[in-house]
Order: structure tokens, then sequence, then C-alpha cells
């Protein structure tokens, strides 16, 4: 028990008299005591020391300490007590100090000295009666530097190692062992005892002390007995896992309010889809944003391949910018859900109204890989600028982002594995690899679907969230988002699409007369007509002007005027002849089919009516119109389906011939 003063104790006050007191009040600052005349009397917390002492009081040991026995314990009280009345001239509980101890009239030399000549005077065979000055001043050290605790006999309370008698050193050269191989192939544990022979003799070459190496027996209990050999000779990548885990010891983040972490990460997804003309199949790459504190999915990007800076510009300004409050989403949405020729399994006005309900937040916090396209100036800059701080996991560390890398094994369970296109999430569990496109989805046909998913994934019950008055029951993320913001009487304000333009991939040109040229298309607008044919004074190395671009609808660019604070939208000049929405990839597609000898304006007027077929065979569930070229290697592979092609004969051999074979042949040429 800590030493201390309570209600009811006995004290001496140190008055010259010995005068004895009870305690009946303690307060946070004063004692209060009863003395024996019945009068009471107030002690400041300090002065209560002075009145009873210098408040040296030995601590008291447990009652069984490890390896220590009462008689031990009580033999180290007991030279506690000669060791304080050497200090202090008195005994905890003496009224005065005992002859030659008084600290007016000795030094502390003269009371070792004394104290010294009073244990040898103790009968013979007390464990005091032999020590000698050296040993006392020694035991005085211990005293002043372990307590009572350092005075018990080291070999009572010596406990034993972990691993019993084994060199320390040995462990370290095991432990450096497995930590080198977590990240290498598994091995046997004969090829592991081997590896550590060579540490202990590559360190005894260099050591002054050699140590020597345990036996193969020795050291796969040593091996197995640590923590980070648990998996040493498993799973490979649950070792991987299993070695990139936090230590115990470090407090867990906890979101408590939306947006307090949003964790991002891409990866591929266990599915196949084709492009749009049908000739080649991929996996495509799924990046996506999860609130930690909802659980919520707030944006998405799917790609054909890795994301790049652009990628994730649009999506930080997905995540900053609510889906019901962007420009044009109804229609956006009306297209995708026309594109797919499946019976929905909510209707498109269910759909957005649900929709609605995906959480908005503002997030403070952003936790990213080090994907290249996340270690990006713009992405920082951005950031930055909204006041948002970025987190940077540590690399091949999936538990600096666990609830975003959870998430992608929710989406295999409940989305990809009912796809007829599902590959298996690890390596031994993949099917085969189908042999052409034929039956899969388009990468824009999985989009919809997946975002459709999604919304009926916020009203899902998640065990993982749980409210605290209603502990074991699951609730969804739009639940769970109405809670935390009634709970903390606060609801961001989404940022307006003027304030994340600045997210969004840009290009910088010059503004000729006729507007400004990218990708091959001419963009004008009136509100250009005050920067045509002139520099940029803010941008001072180049003189060119900057302009915003969104890679799902590229029928305009922004401009942002500083100067006004203004966001303006430049159509293309073609605009008026196209009525839907398109993507950079489909232009690109439409542009492709057409012939490089045209005009510019001629090739961009095929390139319109291209575009148009191909939003049709989507809208109608079919793939780009493939060319004559593509369309005769389909024949080519369906009849070779059909009419199997013959084996070609094997060239004659004419050293295994005979000699009227040979002659036959070279007559017949």
């Amino acid at each position: 028990m800590t030493p201390g003063l309570r209600v009811g104790d006995e004290i001496t006050l140190r008055d010259g008299d010995g005068t004895k007191a009870t305690v009946v009040m303690l307060t946070g600052t004063s004692v209060t005591v009863l003395l024996r005349d019945g009068e009471h009397a107030v002690l400041a917390f300090g002065e209560w020391y002075d009145k009873t002492g210098d408040g040296e009081v030995p601590p008291r040991l447990p009652r069984h300490p490890i390896g220590a026995n009462d008689d031990q314990i009580g033999l180290a009280n007991e030279l506690a007590e000669h060791l304080i009345e050497i200090k202090t001239g008195m005994r905890p509980e003496a009224i005065a100090p005992a002859a030659g101890f008084d600290p007016a009239v000795t030094t502390v030399g003269e009371r070792e000295q004394r104290k010294f000549e009073e244990f040898a005077e103790l009968p013979e065979g007390h464990p005091f009666h032999a020590m000698s000055l050296t040993t006392l001043r020694r035991r005085r050290k211990e005293y002043k530097e372990g307590g009572v605790p350092g005075l018990l006999d080291k070999r009572a309370t010596k406990s034993q190692t972990r691993f019993g008698r084994q060199d320390e050193t040995v462990i370290a050269l095991i432990a450096e062992q497995i930590e080198a191989q977590a990240d290498e192939a598994t091995v046997s544990f004969k090829t592991f005892y081997r590896r550590v022979e060579r540490r202990v003799d590559a360190h005894n070459e260099k050591a002054a002390k050699p140590v020597e190496c345990p036996s193969l027996s020795t050291v796969r209990r040593i091996t197995l007995d640590m923590p980070e050999g648990k998996y040493a000779f498993g799973d490979a990548n649950r070792r991987r896992s299993n070695n990139s885990s936090p230590y115990a010891n470090l407090t867990p983040f906890y979101a408590s309010r939306p947006g307090d972490e949003v964790q991002i990460d891409s990866t591929k997804l266990n599915c196949w889809v084709r492009n749009n003309d049908g000739t080649r199949f991929f996996r495509p790459e799924l990046t996506i944003a999860v609130d930690v504190a909802t659980r919520a999915v707030l944006t998405f990007r799917l790609t054909e391949k890795a994301s790049n800076s652009t990628d994730t510009a649009e999506l930080l300004a997905g995540i900053l910018t609510p889906e019901p409050f962007r420009d044009g989403w109804k229609e956006r949405l009306r297209y995708g859900y026309d594109s797919v020729p499946i019976e929905r399994a909510v209707s498109l006005d269910q759909r957005i109204k649900r929709a609605a309900r995906i959480p908005v937040v503002f997030p403070s916090t952003i936790t990213i890989d080090n994907g290249k396209a996340f270690v990006s100036q713009q992405f920082f800059r951005v950031c930055e600028q909204f006041g948002i701080s970025v987190n940077v996991a540590r690399p091949a560390t999936g538990h600096d982002k666990a609830i975003v890398e959870r998430f992608f094994r929710t989406l295999d369970a409940r989305f990809l594995e009912h796809l007829d296109a599902y590959t298996g999430r690890a390596v031994h569990m993949k099917g085969k690899t189908p042999k052409d496109s034929r039956g899969l989805f388009t990468l824009e046909q999985l989009t919809d679907l997946f975002a459709e998913f999604l919304v009926n994934f916020h009203d899902m019950p998640h065990s993982g969230l749980h409210l605290p008055h209603a502990d074991g029951v699951s609730v969804s993320p739009n639940d769970m988002y109405e809670f935390l913001v009634a709970a903390h009487g606060y609801l961001p304000a989404p940022a307006s699409f003027n304030e994340t333009i600045v997210a969004l991939p840009f290009f910088e040109v010059e503004v000729h007369h006729y507007g400004v040229e990218h990708k091959g298309r001419t963009f004008d607008s009136a509100a250009l007509d005050g920067i045509r044919r002139r520099k940029n004074k803010n941008n001072k190395p180049t003189g060119l002007w900057r302009f915003y671009y969104h890679g799902d609808d590229t029928r305009c660019v922004y401009f942002l005027d500083d100067e006004y604070d203004e966001v303006h939208s430049i159509p293309w000049t073609l605009d008026d002849r196209v009525s839907f929405p398109f993507s950079e990839q489909a232009w690109k597609a439409a542009l492709d089919a057409t012939s490089k000898t045209l005009s510019v304006e001629e090739r961009q007027g095929d390139a319109i009516k291209h575009l148009e077929n191909i939003c049709d065979r989507l809208a109608a569930g079919e793939g780009v119109e493939p060319s004559p070229r593509q369309k005769q290697h389909v024949k080519d592979r369906e009849l070779a389906e059909i009419q199997p092609a013959k084996p070609k004969k094997k060239a004659p051999n004419p050293s295994a011939m005979t000699d009227e074979e040979y002659r036959r042949i070279m007559e017949e040429g």
C-alpha cells in the first residue's frame, strides 16, 4: 500500500516534547490534528512535514515480491530505518536523535562511523554484524537509487529470463534474422537455422566475447515463442501483414464526427470488363474516399489504367462537392441509367432521392498512401488551400488506412462476387481467364452499377457502426451520419463549384481571337473578350492563361477570373451539335475512328457522328462498332471455332526414308 497519511493515524509532532496527535481531517492543502489536551491544530501540508520530521518515511514493500520471503522483506525494512537514521539523525518513529546521530553536531561521515560501530556491537551471526564501512556506504547508495527494493538480496529477486539462460546476444541475432526475412519467400526451418548460424559466426568474428549458437530445437523454441516469429514459417502474406501491424501500446485514433478523417486508396478490382469495341478485356482500377466516422463512400473513380493526378484531382473535387449539388447531375445519372440494358434494383427516381442522402462531409484530415497519383504537388496544394491536413501512410502498411482496405473486402463479398466476370480475391481463389470479352460489362456499365450499389450500401446496416445508447445494434452509414451531426450540432457547408474548381485538372494556353484550343477542339465565349491576345501578368514565366476541365464531361472548359473571383464556362464551339455529356475517353475513341486526311473542321464533324454512334450503342447495351479490320478478326475467330484448322503436314525427314521413298518424292517434285 502506498505510504501516506490517513484519518485516525497517530503522529508525533517535532516540538521538542514529542507531542502525540491524532489526524481527524484531511484536505488537499492542510491536515487537522487533535492534541492530547483536546485542542485542535491545523497544519499546512508542507508544515506537517516540518512538525513530524522531514517526511522521509520508508516505502513499504509488497507482501511477497517475486523471489523474496517475509524474512528478507523485514530485513530490508530494518536496514532502511538504519540508513534513514544516518541521513536525518533519527529513525522514522524516534522523538529525538540518538547519541552520536544529532545532525546539529555530527557530519554524515561521523554518523556512518557511529552506525558501523553499532553494527559491530550486534551479536555474532546477525546479518548486520560483519558489515564493513565500505559495504554500509554501498548500501546507502543502493537505497538512494532503488529504495527498499534495492536493499533486497539480488540473488533472491533475480527473475528468470523469458528464454531461460540463453545469451541475450543470441536472442537479438535470431530476432534480426526473423525481421530480415519478413518480406522474403517462406523457407524451411532448417534453412532458417543455417542463416542464424551464419549470423552467429559473423558476430563472433567481430565481437571480443564470442557466443555459441544453440541447437536446432532450442532455436525453434525461441523463434516460435517470439511474437514476430509466429508466422515466420507460414503464409507470406499473413507474415507481412502481421509484421506491419501497429504496436499494442499505441493509442488508436477514433473519428468522432463526420470528416475527422477521410481515407483514400486505389485497388485493382477482382473482375473483368471489356473496352467499348469488345476487342480486349482488362481489370479496372477503383479509387475511393471513405469517411472513417460514418464508413460512407464519399466519391469514387473507375479507370482502365492506374489512377493519375487528374483522377485524384477530380476525386478531391468530388469529396468537397456533394452529388445533388453538382451541375447536370440528374442528366448524367439518367444517361448512365439508359446505358445499362438490365433490370434495375431501384427506379431512377428512387435512386436520385436516396443518393441525395449520401453523407456530405468537409474533411479535416485525409489519409493517403505513397502512390504517385496522390503524392503530387497539385493534391497537396489544393488540400493546403482548403485547410485540410494530409497524413501519408507508411509504405506497405495497410493498417494505417484500415477502414478503406476493409471496404475492398466488403466490395468483393457484396458486389463483385455476383458478377459473371468475378476473378477471385486471391491467387489460390482465382478462376480461369476468359477467352474473349463476350458477356462482360463495359467500364461505363460497371461504373453505373457500382454507383447504384453505393446507394444501397449507405442504407444497409454496418457491423462496425453502433450508437452509444444501443450497443450491439448495427446502423447504416446514413443513420450514423444523422446521429453524429445531431450530436455535434454542426453540419458542414458543401464547397461551391467556384471553390472546388481549383481541384480539377488544368491546362495553360494562349487565348486567340477565336478562343482557346485543347486536344484538337476549340472553346470560345464572350467571357474571353477581355483577355484575347493578352498575356497573363500573374503567370510571369510563360504569360499563359489557365483553364480547368472535368474528365467526365468535356463539352466545356472553365476559366477562373481572379480579378472578379468568378468562374466562366467556356463551351465547345460545336457544343450545339452534341446534346449529351461525353468523357474524354469517348471523344478520343470517336476521333480515332475518323480519317486523318480530313481538315480539322471536317474531322471534328465526322467525330461527332461517331460519338453519337458510340453513345447510341452504349444506350442499347452494345459496344462501339468495330472497325473493318476488327470485324474481320472476329469473323476469323468464329470460323476457327466452327471449322478447326487442319493440322499441317510435317516435312519429310530424308534420314528416316528408304532409297525408293526418297526417289519417289523427288520425282513427284
